[in-house]
């Protein structure tokens, strides 16, 4: 799946489950936000809002290549691009040299690991209205990616 297709699909399901469980359940979304410029960007787009679902997808085909859930979305992010990271900054090229998503995952195609390390990626916030079902949601995403 691809992240621009999220919304639709989250929200068809959001909708199913508001029906059984007889309450509204939503979703607010952000936009891509590139990894090799996270910091300029992210303070702004997420703001101070913590707990909720995050998305990395590919910054060339938007292809979703990991969903997870925390508690601070944001520190989470933090946490899976590990150390001696470099942002993109007077025309040196982000780098993610150890990071920690791709380190943990042998499994993951040579590919993936090498986006990552080039901060070839995107990530993507969502905040539904009732955490409680934040699981719910990864699960369906994982699903569907």
């Amino acid at each position: 799946m691809r992240i621009h297709e999220v919304p639709e699909v989250t929200n068809d399901f959001l909708n199913a489950i508001s029906s059984l469980l007889s309450r509204k359940i939503e979703c607010e979304f952000t936009e891509k936000i590139p990894a090799r410029i996270f910091p300029d960007t992210c303070e702004k787009i997420v703001g101070n809002r913590k707990e909720g679902i995050y998305i990395f997808s590919s910054s060339e085909d938007w292809e979703i290549l990991y969903v997870g859930k925390s508690v601070d979305v944001v520190n989470r992010f933090w946490q899976h691009i590990g150390t001696n990271y470099q942002w993109e900054r007077n025309g040196h090229p982000a780098r993610f040299p150890n990071c920690a998503l791709t380190d943990q995952r042998h499994w993951l195609d040579a590919g993936i690991h090498k986006m990552f390390e080039k901060g070839q990626f995107d990530v993507t916030f969502l905040f539904p209205n009732h955490i409680d079902i934040k699981s719910l949601i990864e699960a369906y995403l994982i699903c569907r990616a």
